[in-house]
């Protein structure tokens, strides 16, 4: 080569280095500025996105990874990123609920259902994620010294979130009976080993520790008998799929199972067993006991002949009461889903002789096909049909005669539903329905037990609180003051009497002391409940209001369980707040308001949510008809408003709503301020101090 091609290859060489050096290296701070660079991969397409970020760390040491992050949708892949150097990512995504997982080399989460984990995107969301180095397990599988070709599956025990066993990963041993399983959590696992012609083996509670590796050893297999044959029908010579075999010891203890393949083919697991029973069940065959003798070694051919149920027995029972006493049997062949025979009967019993094998459903209902009954069965069984009539419940609902009613629901007594409780002990819940009279009848319910739910009618169970009992099932149901009876076991034709007691709210006995100052003047109260929003109970929510008459008393009668507060609003502009008052169901409560430390630099009228006009004291206090028309007003108004002004309405609701919540709080300290002002005079004065509980006898 020349000496000037040497030199302009040495230049450009020289160049690529610096640009190389440039963007990579840089000594200390070339890596401090990459440490905090976050791999993104954001488009134009992103702006306007929240961002999903976070740090991927080591669950040991806690040492950041440069791992792969993966958000999910479901099981849709929405977005991928890689972490810096610091482990940190960050990747844009739509507000919504993801799944999001970390993955580096060596790393796996610390159990599998912490593979990935919930996120709820709402703005700039954070959310850290720990790895766990991978624990490994090794050994060897061997038989009189050499080694096997094995199948091992790894059952995880438990872990931390408290899961059943479970199936981790099947792994085969090589030519050598070697193995090596990596990528394993933390935990504890049972290990099942099975070889062609060598007994199962079972290595129970083997502890896994995140990076560190358990070694076996050798692990020794016995040599056994293998049973194998073929299932096949005694007359056709046909083969039998999906027959079921069994081997049961004396106590039921199922020792081994299989089933038949297609072509009638089983195969038993290996065993080291001399004698073993078998129990051979399939369709349409009669069941078939056996035992075998064996040396517990090698391959030992056993084939079974199974012979044809043939006829059905057809029961009829009808106790319907109904004329004409008829029913009709309707037989359906399940393989086929086939109706192979439809007869009216008379009661009695019949015998069908042409049916052979099964399965087969047997259907029986009545003329007026209002009850009915089906039975599974097989050739050479009997199929009962007892047709009763329906079961029903009478239920008498006890309440006080005298009790106040809500004008809205003025001819209701409460609210009554049934809820089935099926085999599985999983609940059928019917809909709601009104309480109109003491007494009810519920009719046409299938055998079984049940479980009646009743709540009174009172002034919390308005329009609006009765559409969120229907949406929020999960609420505490005290605040309805719901009471359940159970009907055990309800049979056919059996008509079961029931007693429910209706539970009903505290009543609350009000007195005002007026100050002179506010004599004759209109004074409205306000009965807060605190926490009674059904899903959000951080929340209040007002349950009644009302103006004090000129005597200064007021009652409230439906007050549900729990903790209050009461707000007076004069009309001067004077506002009183107490708070700490309880009433309990069915019981009177009397309490003294004395308003001559209302302060009137603290009202405020109650804030209400424009956007939501069910929240309003106007709705409340309105009646149905009027009700609707505020609802078509609001869907109006929210159909040609802005998103903005919306916003703004909704802003200023929350400004007014800390306003009123601080206020309420500089009145309840005022008010206990001047309390104890008065009680530190009257002990000065040697008079006796203030009973606290005085204004609630």
């Amino acid at each position: 080569m020349k000496p000037k091609n040497i030199i302009i290859l040495v230049v450009i060489a020289a160049i690529v280095a610096i640009a190389f050096y440039a963007l990579y290296g840089g000594g200390e701070a070339a890596t401090e500025q990459t440490a905090d660079t976050v791999v993104r991969g954001h488009t134009d397409e992103d702006a306007g996105l929240s961002e999903l970020s976070g740090v991927v760390r080591d669950g040991l040491t806690h040492r950041p990874l440069a791992a792969k992050v993966v958000v999910k949708d479901k099981d849709r892949v929405v977005k991928t990123g890689s972490c810096s150097d610091s482990g940190r990512y960050s990747l844009p995504l739509d507000d919504g609920e993801y799944q999001v997982l970390a993955e580096f080399d060596g790393y796996v989460p610390k159990g599998a259902f912490e593979v990935s984990q919930s996120v709820d995107v709402d703005g700039d969301t954070e959310k850290s994620l720990d790895l766990w180095p991978e624990a490994i397990v090794t050994g060897r599988v061997v038989a009189d010294g050499d080694g096997v070709v094995s199948n091992l599956s790894f059952f995880y025990q438990k872990d931390d979130s408290d899961a059943a066993n479970y199936l981790f990963k099947k792994i085969d041993s090589d030519d050598s009976g070697e193995f090596e399983l990596d990528g394993a959590y933390g935990g504890v696992v049972n290990i099942d080993i099975t070889a062609a012609g060598f007994v199962k083996q079972t290595l129970r509670d083997i502890r896994l520790e995140p990076g560190k590796t358990v070694d076996l050893g050798d692990i020794s297999m016995r040599t056994g008998v293998t049973i194998y044959g073929t299932v096949t029908d005694a007359e056709t010579k046909k083969a039998i799929a999906g027959a079921k075999l069994k081997s049961v010891d004396r106590r039921g203890n199922v020792l081994m199972e299989t089933v038949s393949d297609k072509d009638g083919v089983y195969t038993f697991q290996t065993t080291d067993m001399h004698t073993i029973p078998i129990a051979v069940e399939a369709d349409g065959y009669r069941s078939l006991f056996d035992s075998i003798q064996t040396d517990a070694d090698g391959r030992y051919a056993y084939d079974v002949e199974m012979s044809k149920l043939t006829g059905i027995e057809v029961v009829v029972d009808n106790r319907t009461g109904r004329e004409p006493i008829e029913t009709l049997v309707t037989i359906t062949d399940t393989s086929t889903n086939t109706v192979v025979h439809a007869q009216t009967y008379e009661n009695g019993s019949y015998t069908l002789e042409e049916f052979t094998g099964g399965p087969y459903l047997v259907h029986g209902a009545s003329a007026d096909k209002l009850t009915e009954v089906s039975v599974q069965i097989v050739a050479g069984s009997t199929a009962t049909l007892t047709l009763k009539p329906f079961g029903r419940i009478n239920v008498q609902f006890i309440g006080k005669p005298d009790k106040p009613r809500f004008n809205g629901f003025k001819d209701q007594i409460g609210f009554y539903r049934t809820v089935a409780l099926n085999d599985d002990s999983s609940e059928k819940m019917m809909p709601w329905q009104q309480i109109m009279t003491d007494t009810v009848m519920i009719d046409e319910l299938m055998p079984g037990s049940y479980v009646v739910e009743a709540f009174p009618n009172s002034r919390f169970d308005d329009y609006a609180w009765w559409d969120q009992f229907e949406e929020h099932e999960k609420m505490d149901r005290s605040q309805f003051h719901v009471v359940t009876v159970t009907v055990p076991n309800l049979e056919m034709g059996e008509t079961r009497y029931v007693q429910l007691a209706l539970s009903y709210s505290g009543t609350l006995h009000g007195k005002v002391i007026v100050p002179p100052r506010l004599a004759g003047k209109r004074i409205d109260y306000y009965i807060i409940k605190v926490g009674n929003v059904p899903g959000a109970p951080d929340r209040w929510d007002t349950g009644a209001s009302g103006t004090i008459g000129p005597d200064g008393e007021f009652v409230e009668p439906d007050l549900p369980k729990g903790e209050f507060f009461v707000y007076f609003l004069a009309s001067d502009g004077s506002a009183s707040f107490f708070s700490g008052l309880s009433v309990e169901d069915d019981t009177d409560k009397s309490a003294v308001f004395d308003l001559s430390d209302a302060r009137i630099d603290s009202a405020l009228e109650m804030p209400n949510n424009p956007l939501i006009p069910a929240s309003t004291l106007e709705y409340m206090n309105a009646s149905k008809e009027e009700q609707d028309k505020i609802i078509d007003k609001w869907f109006d108004n929210m159909h040609n408003m802005p998103l903005e002004e919306q916003t703004a309405l909704y802003e200023k609701h929350l400004a007014d709503n800390d306003k009123w919540h601080k206020a309420l709080a500089a009145q309840e300290a005022y008010q206990k301020s001047e309390a104890a002002k008065r009680q530190a005079e009257a002990e000065k004065r040697g008079e006796a101090p203030e009973d606290p509980d005085e204004d609630e006898e």
